[in-house]
């Protein structure tokens, strides 16, 4: 098994407001039933850059052990629609990151790595 570390912003793309505790709960059952389990640490304050301007953003990490990358992605993307996020940060067990966007053709070439 190897670790991975992905963050869950705390608001929503699309409105900028905040989950509801359902998109949570949705998470950490189904990290159980495909990984075993998690971690959640504190959130983590960021910012990345929008079409206009610096977008600041809180986000929940996680840490999950998986024998499978292609299972973690699945995971990620199933996320990104879940919690209404354009992309969702992985950082992989080399070091490595990727920004996860269900529909970017970059996470196919992921996949075949």
């Amino acid at each position: 098994m190897r670790e991975y570390k992905f963050l869950i912003p705390v608001l929503r793309d699309s409105d900028r407001q905040p989950h509801d505790r359902r998109p949570l709960d949705w998470l950490d059952s189904l990290l159980v039933a495909e990984f075993g389990g998690f971690t959640r640490g504190d959130p983590v304050q960021g910012g990345w850059q929008g079409s206009e301007s610096l977008i600041l953003d809180e986000s929940i990490p996680y840490w999950i052990a998986a024998v499978s990358e292609k299972a973690v992605l699945e995971t990620i993307w199933r996320c990104c629609d879940r919690f209404d996020q354009q992309c969702i940060y992985l950082r992989k067990p080399d070091g490595s990151v990727l920004l996860v966007n269900r529909l970017a053709t970059a996470n196919l070439q992921a996949l075949e790595q």
